[in-house]
């Protein structure tokens, strides 16, 4: 019973990652990552430019 709840486990991490991975996929998450590094590093450029 334990070596299957291991089991169960380990497939449940798989299935995670492969979501990651499709979530990754579809959405551009790097381009959006940067865009709010941006918007918090530089907040007195987004200000002045409005």
């Amino acid at each position: 019973l334990e070596s299957k709840f291991v089991l169960l486990q380990e497939w449940t991490q798989y299935f995670l990652y492969i979501y990651v991975l499709l979530l990754v996929n579809i959405f551009p998450l790097n381009h959006l990552i940067r865009h709010l590094l941006f918007e918090i590093t530089n907040p007195y450029l987004n200000t002045r430019s409005v």
